[in-house]
């Protein structure tokens, strides 16, 4: 086996090839940095913004379902004159839900046409 000896000159020169190295991989992981943290943030919202048109979307559709629905129960129920005690609970709660979603307008005034009527309870 062969023995290496190093000496103060040898030392030096491998601890600077090793920082000159050292910076080498510094500056790489930096120029990967500020090239990849873009990328990364401008995917992350483009994930955003399709995420957010989807919940709209789904939204606006369950509003103007509960909508037809509050139509249908109103258009019913008003010509009857009474309203089932079920009915009423469920259209109250659509109501709530049509509301909580950003609904309003012609909703308001059928909800007070519906709160007019006579509640039938189950011996009616």
């Amino acid at each position: 086996m062969t023995e290496i000896r190093a000496g103060p000159e040898t030392v030096l020169f491998l601890y600077s090839t090793l920082r000159k190295r050292d910076g080498t991989v510094n500056e790489i992981l930096m120029q990967t940095y500020t090239i990849a943290l873009p990328v990364l943030l401008g995917y992350i919202v483009w994930l955003l913004k399709n995420q957010k048109r989807d919940r709209d979307a789904n939204s606006k559709g369950t509003m103007l379902l509960l909508r037809v629905q509050l139509i249908e129960y109103h258009s019913k129920y008003t010509q009857l004159g009474d309203i089932p005690s079920y009915a009423y609970q469920n259209f109250c709660e659509m109501y709530e839900a049509y509301h909580a979603l950003g609904g309003n307008g012609m909703v308001t005034k059928m909800k007070q046409e519906i709160d007019e009527l006579h509640i039938k309870k189950k011996g009616d």
